[in-house]
């Protein structure tokens, strides 16, 4: 058994502050070992009660959104839909497996949001 990183979460006052020692001390550490880490932490978080919000996200809540994300969305033959997959700088690809129905959501969403999208970005150039 090998100790890759030892971790330990900080709270002072109302900041968070991660502390950490890389296993082997005379290296610095290594991405592919914070990748591991996020994995087993997300893999924990799934476990844990309470699950995440199921609940669509309202308008005003607050979060953490990345601005232009790559992504790439390829046909996914096992459930006859689409896998979407979505770069973050920090998690690195998610993939997300789309069944039929949920595409065709997909499809109505995007449409009526570039709608609005579009009538909002020719009202912006009428004024100016």
């Amino acid at each position: 058994m090998e100790t890759l990183v030892s971790v330990v979460l900080v709270k002072d006052g109302d900041r968070l502050h991660l502390q950490y020692q890389n296993g082997d001390q005379t290296q610095p550490i290594s991405a592919v070992t914070i990748e591991w880490l996020i994995q087993m932490l997300a893999n924990m978080r799934e476990q844990m009660q309470p699950p995440v919000r199921e609940s669509d996200p309202q308008f005003g809540d607050r979060t953490n959104a990345k601005i232009d994300p790559r992504w790439v969305l390829q046909t996914e033959a096992f459930l006859g839909g689409a896998t979407l997959h979505i770069r973050d700088p920090g998690f690195g690809w998610l993939a997300y497996a789309l069944p039929l129905q949920s595409l065709r959501d997909l499809q109505s969403a995007a449409t009526s949001i570039l709608a609005q999208a579009e009538d909002a970005s020719a009202s912006q150039s009428l004024r100016n």
